[in-house]
């Protein structure tokens, strides 16, 4: 009888030393996201990541676009945790971003193209 008692408080024991418990500050500073749409055909391939004011995370990178040689832009936000906010796919006519955000004042800025003409262009987010 003792060694049933024993065998259960030390299993009890051992199940609520297990037990993990969420710190808001380590969980913002220590994550690992894996973001999923349910176009599994595309390919998106990350090219630059920058912490916002929000403590949140703006990620460019680009996309296979299905009848060009050229990469289209897609941009991701996520929260200070990691966890997705919102994705845009840029419009076809603006293609291949060039990796680097530069911050002025609140809004971030990066190159990219303009399809058809093949030119520079400064694209800007908020």
């Amino acid at each position: 009888m003792f060694k049933r008692i024993f065998i259960l408080f030390v299993s009890v024991l051992v199940a609520f030393s297990c037990s993990e418990e969420s710190n808001p500050a380590f969980d913002s500073e220590n994550f690992t996201s894996i973001f999923d749409n349910y176009k599994f055909s595309i390919a998106y391939t990350p090219i630059d990541m920058v912490q916002t004011s929000d403590g949140g995370y703006l990620i460019l990178g680009s996309r296979k676009l299905p009848n060009s040689n050229f990469s289209g832009i897609y941009l991701l936000k996520a929260d200070k945790n990691g966890n997705f906010v919102k994705e845009v796919e840029v419009d076809e006519n603006y293609v291949n971003p060039v990796a680097r955000f530069t911050q002025i004042g609140a809004r971030y800025y990066f190159f990219c193209m303009e399809g058809s003409s093949v030119q520079a262009y400064i694209a800007s987010i908020d």
